[in-house]
């Protein structure tokens, strides 16, 4: 055994936890009532008091296994993003705001020494040593780069500027401010240096936004250097033609005047995206795209790849939220992901594939248990990490066709346990730091102490199955030596994977196809009788034919018998007049197709709904609105209720009464279920626009259905309030722990008030959507915590709550929250608490930026008495629940 190996084995511990009581058999109900908790994903502001991490007694891991904290951050060490060992087994660990630390381990100290490699790059998420050398994805620097210790102990670094445009609030760490920007700073002497050591080369630059950004940073099976960024990262223009992602576009057929108002509504395709690089940076290739935010990429012991991708916790409830999920990473595959309301859903048959989904989460580092010491299925599992959720999820993969299908539990669970990277050491344990957005961080170690008997030891990939699927990935991988060039007999090889049963591989047989000259299989796809495999053909050649083919599209497409047609080649066939229609262009006449698509709605399937409701109400079918409003009338989920709304407020004009009553009986109902942030703002973007549109009969006709959409819920401040202190922490922490019984909910609902709370925030389905929910804040938040966000609501702002400042030619600023904006007014809400807002000509706007001043007030408890203060915190903490523990006698 190595010297380093063996040290890892002895390491001193700060905290040691063996916990032997939570299986990983009821991990499972964990994982599902942790997703449950909204706005759980404010977990990681538990971590925002200064100190000390976690203590390892406090988090959850399974049965046999330990964990330890070696070591809590000091001060000087700043909040940790991401690690990666070295190969003398020493840990290389990124501070948030700049530079670099290595940590050596020893057996009696747990972290003998600790040094500063670098202090010029800004905040640097990726980290690979691959080749002899130090690879860094340099987020706030907007620079991949490459660092190489010089035997000699001289070395030169290049400057770094923070030349960070406005990051974008997503879920990863903010930019440094402007007192924070100047990174030629003294490294504090309490922490050695080593930088001038090192050389820095510069290999890739590269433009957009920091917050969903230049991400991880990892070795391929291959030798070759896969870099992850997410979607404010523009793509490099220098990406090689030969890229197997190509030809992408939104593909939506009804564009959306609100998506560029929505979060991420500047973002440009291929939005986040995967790039494959030589050693010395050289050539590019974009492998894939459509994805949202994924902080890393791990590959299996298949040598396959996999990412954990990001939702918008705000679309929840919307037909276009797309859940936090792991996805296989396969050639040329575009996930997706599309501004606003475009995004795709996840059966659209030209979308990568879903092989899990998480639910509410926010990503960051992930890895396979390959090189650990663990149980065989736990070395098989991929660890995701959830950041502000507080956990390490274990994720199964079984092999299906040429790709998975997986199972998830929770692995370790801690509150808080803002988890920003994990990896393997040399001594098969899992190691993982905490930190971001200026949390308290904290290394930990993870071992398997052969105790215990953990879940799911059978191997699941033995057999006659497996060897199946293990030829299906060959046959894809086959397929993909097509992508990115024409090759002489390729169209061949292809056709008879075209009508697989398997999707990707399908998928992989589709994206060869388009590789080719298209007027080498035009007359093969039009004439082929095979229906799966006519379709993806079809699919094909809509992406790629001139608009001269079109009509003998529709004709192939016509003849289908299509109610006869599984569920899964309906979607392929309407998806196919989709892009014949968006990519071809919209016929002069439309009758026939009109009468051929009306004909088939409505379908069995929702999901086929949904798509002919779209191209209905694009070609203004004269049955549409009749055929919608009664689907609307039957309709029970929301995302169901809100997308033939979304539809249905296109329709202007021809209504009756009863179907008037119908949409706005359906939006009041919609409004009462649950939905986040932009599912309440679609219904309110919707009933805006109905309402332009009604005549003064209509108007009267749904009058009283207009009366009852009112916040009902919750009660509102009756006027001024009477200031009673200027309270402050150190008064009120000490009564914290009378919160924990014997309070008054009557009384603290009436507070939430009083404070002007529920203009802003929602508790339940009532109250306003400025700013975050808190229904379930409680369950995820300390007392001590939510005292603090009152108290001092602009410590920690995230980017998707603050207000904008626009700056005017005159000089004069307007700060507030962008409500509205096209192509030449943006409309803003200078008040959260009134619903007054200002219209404001684009071209007389100078700048604009984000606000560091939140926009909740710091006085808004100093109209409370104690007693109220308490009830308030008590309704928090019960997330408006009349029968939680706090209200007991």
């Amino acid at each position: 055994m190595s010297s380093a190996r063996s040290a890892f084995f002895r390491l001193h511990v700060i905290g040691v936890a063996l916990l032997g009581s939570v299986a990983l058999s009821t991990a499972q109900e964990e994982l599902t009532e942790v997703t449950k908790q909204a706005d759980a994903y404010n977990t990681w502001k538990l971590a925002l008091t200064p100190g000390k991490a976690t203590d390892a007694a406090a988090i959850t891991v399974p049965a046999g296994f330990k964990i330890e904290l070696l070591r809590s951050a000091l001060p000087e060490e700043d909040s940790w993003v991401s690690m990666a060992f070295d190969p003398q087994g020493r840990l290389t660990i990124a501070r948030e705001k700049k530079g670099l630390l290595r940590m050596t381990l020893s057996p009696s100290a747990g972290v003998e020494k600790v040094e500063v490699i670098n202090d010029t790059l800004l905040e640097c998420r990726g980290l690979l040593y691959a080749h002899g050398a130090l690879y860094v994805n340099a987020n706030n620097s907007k620079l991949f780069c490459r660092l190489r210790e010089n035997a000699d102990g001289k070395g030169t670094e290049r400057e770094t500027t923070d030349d960070a445009d406005g990051a974008d609030g997503g879920r990863a760490a903010r930019p440094p401010s402007s007192s924070e920007s100047s990174v030629k700073s003294v490294v504090p002497s309490s922490i050695p240096s080593v930088a001038g050591r090192f050389t820095i080369e510069e290999l890739l630059r590269t433009e957009g936004g920091v917050g969903h950004g230049r991400n991880h940073i990892k070795l391929g099976p291959d030798g070759m250097i896969y870099v992850v960024h997410g979607n404010n990262v523009a793509v490099t223009p220098n990406a090689a033609p030969d890229s197997p992602l190509r030809n992408f576009r939104d593909d939506r057929l009804i564009p959306c005047p609100w998506d560029p108002q929505m979060f991420d509504g500047d973002v440009k395709l291929p939005a986040g995206h995967i790039l494959r690089g030589d050693l010395d940076g050289k050539k590019w290739t974009l492998l894939a795209g459509g994805l949202r935010n994924p902080l890393d990429v791990a590959w299996n012991e298949d040598g396959e790849m996999f990412t954990f991708d990001a939702d918008m916790e705000w679309d929840t409830g919307t037909p276009w939220y797309r859940p936090c999920r792991v996805n296989h990473i396969v050639s040329g595959a575009d996930y997706g992901w599309r501004r606003g309301t475009s995004k795709w859903p996840e059966y659209f048959p030209d979308c990568g594939p879903t092989t899990l989904n998480i639910g509410l989460a926010s990503p960051t580092g992930i890895e396979f248990g390959t090189r650990s010491n663990f149980p065989a299925a736990m070395q098989r599992a991929l660890f995701i990490s959830d950041w502000s959720y507080g956990r390490i999820v274990a994720v199964h993969l079984t092999p299906r066709g040429s790709s998975y299908t997986a199972t998830a539990e929770n692995f370790i669970v801690g509150k808080p346990l803002n988890v920003t990277d994990l990896a393997f050491g040399p001594d098969g344990a899992m190691y993982f730091v905490t930190g971001g957005r200026r949390t308290q961080s904290g290394l930990y170690r993870v071992s398997y102490s052969n105790g215990g008997n953990p879940a799911r030891s059978v191997d699941q990939r033995a057999g006659l199955p497996a060897l199946r699927a293990a030829q299906a990935r060959v046959q894809r991988h086959e397929l993909e030596t097509f992508h990115g060039h024409p090759t002489p007999g390729a169209v061949d090889k292809i056709w008879p994977h075209l009508g697989s049963d398997d999707a990707v591989l399908r998928e992989a047989a589709r994206i060869a196809l388009e590789w080719q000259d298209v007027s080498q299989w035009q007359a093969r796809a039009l004439a082929e009788k095979e229906t799966l495999a006519s379709l993806t053909a079809l699919l094909a050649l809509t992406r790629n034919a001139t608009g001269n083919m079109q009509r003998a599209i529709f004709d192939k497409l016509d003849a289908l018998d299509f109610a006869k047609l599984p569920e899964e080649q309906q979607i392929l066939a309407a998806r196919d007049y989709q892009l014949a229609l968006i990519r071809l262009g919209t016929p002069a006449d439309t009758r026939a197709l009109t009468q051929r698509l009306d004909a088939l709605y409505p379908a069995k399937s929702w999901r086929v709904n949904h798509m002919l409701c779209e191209m209905l109400a694009h070609l203004k079918a004269p049955s549409f609105r009749d055929k919608t409003v009664a689907l609307l009338a039957n309709a029970k989920r929301s995302e169901d209720l809100l997308h033939y709304l979304f539809y249905l407020r296109l329709v202007t004009d021809g209504w009756t009464p009863d179907q008037r009553r119908a949409c706005f009986a359906a939006l009041n109902h919609a409004e009462t279920l649950e939905g986040a942030r932009d599912y309440q703002r679609s219904l309110k973007m919707i009933r805006t626009e109905m309402l332009e549109t009604l005549t003064p009969a209509e108007r009267d006709a749904v009058s009283p259905l207009l009366a009852a959409a009112t916040d009902a819920a919750l009660p509102r401040s009756t006027g001024p309030q009477v200031l009673v202190r200027d309270w402050k922490a150190e008064e009120l922490i000490p009564l914290l722990d009378r919160v924990g019984s014997k309070r008054s909910f009557d009384a603290g609902k009436q507070a939430f008030a009083g404070a002007q709370c529920a203009l802003c925030h929602r508790m339940g389905n009532a109250g306003g959507l400025v700013g975050p929910d808190l229904t379930a804040v409680g369950s995820r938040f300390n007392r001590r915590d939510l005292l603090d966000s009152i108290l001092n609501p602009s410590r920690v702002l995230d980017d998707k709550f603050r207000n904008t400042v626009l700056t005017l030619a005159s000089g004069a600023n307007i700060i507030g929250t962008i409500e509205r904006e096209d192509e030449k007014t943006i409309t803003i809400r200078t008040s959260p608490l009134l619903p007054q807002t200002t219209a404001v000509q684009k071209s007389d706007v100078k700048s604009r930026e984000l606000s560091p001043i939140s926009p909740m007030p710091p006085s808004l408890l100093n109209v409370l008495t104690q007693n109220q203060i308490l009830d308030l915190l008590a309704y928090l903490e019960s997330g408006g629940d009349p029968k939680h523990r706090d209200f007991s006698p």
